[in-house]
């Protein structure tokens, strides 16, 4: 995810495709890159706000979060 002025809030989450690495760029405002297996996901939360959530995906099928964030 990055933040900017000028574009606001940008979501960038890859191929999608295990086994698929390239190389994840820092880039001013990232909060979160990485070269991995995964996917992301928007909860929307019952009080009205929405999280964001990166979830890596293993060859195996384990998962974890890897990392949240609450959108404002």
């Amino acid at each position: 995810m990055i933040e900017s002025p000028q574009w606001g809030r940008v979501l960038v989450s890859g191929a999608g495709i295990y086994g698929h690495v390239t190389y994840a760029r820092d880039v001013p405002g990232s909060l979160y890159r990485a070269a991995r297996a995964g996917f992301m996901r928007i909860d929307l939360l019952r009080d009205g706000r929405r999280r964001l959530g990166v979830i890596e995906v293993e060859k195996d099928g384990r998962y974890r979060e890897a990392f949240a964030r609450i959108l404002e």
